[in-house]
């Protein structure tokens, strides 16, 4: 597979970086990773293109002793201790779990040695189509499920732009081919959708929206 380092950026306040890669003809794969210092989450684009329909599967593997349920389209990891919630913020990709699986594919495994191997939770979303545009939100917590939430995001042909909540903090991602920032919005509301009908005269924050996910 062929795969380069195509834009990478370190700030204060997050790092990015992006590969391209051809796994196999015809298919070409964008990743662009932005992580936010300030919040601790990941946002992970994927882009997959091809000239005929493909079915393309991202996956996470996850350890051993992970535990996770599926809700819809987020993940949720059940360890004692250090945990992670993977949502789905675009489309409607399949999501299965696997562990220890060897047909129709051998999926959730792991090896730390030699000719050993265990059987380990993997998650797989899927996707058929001749283009496939996958946003996926990871968010580390101690224990139980993080008050977490993604939305008002915008589709461009370089990337992206979305609003990530974590508690009452907002944090507004743009990423657009080589370049990143994350910005602090202290102009949104704390947490949930925004109201069905304003209260007028007075607008809604600028960045705020209804359709949290």
């Amino acid at each position: 597979m062929n795969t380069k380092l195509i834009a990478h950026e370190t700030t204060s306040s997050f790092d990015y970086f992006a590969l391209w890669g051809r796994p196999y003809a015809p298919v070409s794969h964008v990743r662009r990773v932005v992580f936010s210092r300030g919040l601790g989450y990941l946002l992970v684009e994927d882009r997959a293109a091809s000239d005929r329909v493909c079915t393309y599967r991202q996956f996470w593997h996850l350890g051993e002793d992970a535990a996770p349920t599926l809700d819809g389209t987020t993940v949720l990891t059940h360890r004692a201790r250090g945990n992670l919630m993977i949502r789905q913020a675009l489309g409607e990709p399949a999501l299965r779990m696997f562990r220890g699986a060897l047909l129709p594919m051998i999926e959730g495994w792991r090896s730390y040695h030699y000719g050993d191997r265990i059987a380990t939770p993997q998650v797989e979303a899927v996707l058929r189509a001749r283009e496939a545009h996958y946003l996926t939100l990871l968010v580390p917590s101690a224990a139980g499920a993080p008050d977490a939430a993604i939305g008002r995001i915008h589709q461009m042909k370089d990337g992206f732009t979305a609003f990530v909540r974590l508690g009452r903090d907002v944090e507004q991602v743009e990423v657009r081919g080589a370049r990143a920032t994350v910005t602090a919005r202290t102009d949104c509301p704390p947490a949930g959708p925004a109201p069905a009908t304003p209260r007028l005269p007075a607008p809604l924050p600028a960045c705020s929206f209804g359709d949290w996910a």
